[in-house]
């Protein structure tokens, strides 16, 4: 294991250093604060992009301290993420600690969203390497900060579209259980289509990760489809965290979230469940010209959890002890370094 990282274990990376547990109040376990969906490489974040970025999200960051909100787990992975210097920002001007990622993104299918071609399916670094090399990058990363800078992930992001992985998104995922050894922070994963948690946590396990230290993410409509499997993935110590969490949308299916998590608690099963939104700003995943918030969640970014996600769950009968236990005691356990 990484001598720095076995000597801040119990504590939590963030891109300022390392904090106490204690400090990060409720957790936001599934973030975007700044993407360039068309970028091939990772160079420093426009100026003019910053200044956007701190149009967007400087007064909803400042605002989820009133909420108990300290810390965002961001999941942007290169080359989409911004400049390390970007997140640094984000917590002078917010306050807001950010728990950095890195890793690698699914292979997404061309055709869909900006995937143009073969090229843009996946990150070209992550195609093109071994699992020796993408293991190296994600290392040097921790041993040294994101481009040298000292700003160092707590965090590390894989990805998969589908329950059959491509070779590159399985090769990543093995690279990631390697680096996840060495460095004892926990796994964030993109959840795509069908059985993918299964799958992520069939090869993460068998590469030697606890299941326990994973959470997978966009899993609420696997939660209210698939009842049987969530309970089998719960069982071996899986963390699911639902995302996309809006309330304008169909009733039913929001009233029907709230009832399996409800159910789950009651199963004993709460400490398998965090929450994130999903929140993202930067370029448009279909237009570069673009540049705000994302499109598939309602305003204002970030700070839509406690505006109106959680009053509605809280409507629907939730109780705040699951909601605690969701945002604060859930992350308090995994997002902290662990000996490995």
């Amino acid at each position: 294991m990484l001598e720095l990282y076995k000597n801040l274990a119990g504590k939590v990376m963030t891109v300022c250093g390392s904090i106490e547990p204690e400090e990060m109040g409720s957790v936001m376990m599934h973030e975007h604060i700044h993407g360039n969906c068309f970028t091939d490489d990772e160079e420093p974040t426009p100026p003019e992009q910053v200044v956007l970025l701190e149009k967007w999200s400087k007064p909803h960051l400042k605002r989820l301290h009133n909420f108990g909100c300290h810390t965002l787990v961001d999941c942007t992975t290169p080359p989409k993420r911004g400049w390390p210097d970007v997140y640094q920002n984000v917590t002078e001007f917010s306050g807001v600690h950010i728990v950095k990622c890195t890793g690698v993104y699914r292979e997404i299918e061309i055709g869909t969203y900006y995937a143009t071609d073969e090229h843009r399916a996946i990150w070209h670094f992550a195609r093109r390497s071994s699992q020796e090399e993408l293991e190296a990058f994600m290392l040097d990363e921790f041993e040294n900060g994101m481009h040298g800078t000292g700003v160092r992930p707590g965090v590390i992001k894989l990805g998969s579209s589908d329950e059959e992985f491509t070779p590159t998104e399985a090769k990543a995922f093995r690279a990631g259980a390697a680096v996840w050894k060495e460095t004892g922070v926990h796994i964030t994963t993109h959840c795509g289509n069908r059985d993918c948690p299964r799958a992520h946590i069939d090869l993460l396990e068998k590469e030697g990760v606890d299941p326990r230290r994973v959470v997978i993410g966009h899993t609420q409509v696997y939660m209210v489809d698939y009842p049987r499997k969530t309970r089998e993935l719960f069982k071996r110590g899986a963390v699911f965290c639902p995302t996309n969490l809006r309330m304008d949308g169909d009733w039913d299916w929001i009233k029907n979230l709230v009832n399996s998590i409800r159910q789950l608690f009651q199963e004993g099963y709460g400490d398998n469940i965090v929450l994130g939104l999903d929140s993202y700003v930067g370029g448009s995943e279909v237009d570069p010209a673009l540049y705000g918030p994302a499109e598939y969640l309602p305003p204002p970014p970030f700070v839509y959890m406690f505006d109106y996600t959680l009053p509605r769950f809280r409507k629907l009968g939730l109780e705040e002890e699951a909601i605690e236990q969701m945002m604060v005691i859930n992350p308090k356990r995994i997002v902290p370094i662990q000996v490995t």
